[in-house]
């Protein structure tokens, strides 16, 4: 199965799963893990917020202490402080050094509320950039599947709006599939018509 596959596999199998009202803690471990090594990621963590921004769940992946020990260190010394001070939802960070890495946060939210954030950390060249409509896909699942979870939707209540959840998850999906073909196709392209 290639990368587009399993990137489409991940989102499907979480949207529907908390579509069926699967826990959240277990809902975000298999996206912390999948999105780390889909990805590329040395650590990760989802992070969900009460409404006085205390966190209530903290799901963590770390390939190594020292990667988990970065990771939680750049969300208690700098993630914090810039969504508490300059209302801080999402970015992308490198950082030089003897190791070089790269860092992100992504939002987890519900229209306009803020439930928390999915951090991470890479290290090497690549960069998590390449991989924003996943992770950004990703985020709005979990956020849909806490969404849930707080109103009761995943008891069924509505199952209109489950149906809708799930639609939206593969809509993005398919939108990060068709971005994941089209970007190799451009330079094919274009090194055809320079030939």
């Amino acid at each position: 199965m290639d990368k587009k596959q399993d990137k489409l596999s991940v989102i499907s199998r979480l949207a529907i799963s908390s579509g069926e009202g699967a826990n959240l803690q277990e809902t975000a471990q298999e996206a912390v893990e999948a999105s780390a090594q889909i990805v590329g990621l040395a650590a990760a963590s989802v992070y969900l917020w009460d409404e006085n921004n205390e966190p209530t769940v903290n799901v963590t992946y770390g390939s190594n202490d020292e990667s988990r020990r970065k990771l939680l260190n750049l969300e208690s010394e700098l993630f914090q402080a810039l969504r508490r001070d300059k209302n801080l939802t999402g970015g992308y960070f490198s950082f030089g050094g003897e190791k070089p890495y790269h860092a992100f946060t992504v939002p987890l939210q519900h229209g306009q509320k803020l439930f928390g954030a999915m951090i991470g950390i890479q290290e090497g060249k690549r960069r998590a950039e390449i991989d924003d409509l996943f992770l950004e896909t990703l985020s709005a699942v979990i956020s849909l599947s806490l969404a849930a979870d707080k109103t009761g939707l995943a008891a069924g209540v509505s199952k209109e709006i489950i149906e809708k959840a799930r639609l939206s998850a593969v809509t993005d999906t398919a939108v990060t599939v068709n971005h994941e073909v089209n970007n190799p196709l451009t330079a094919i392209l274009g090194n055809v018509q320079l030939i």
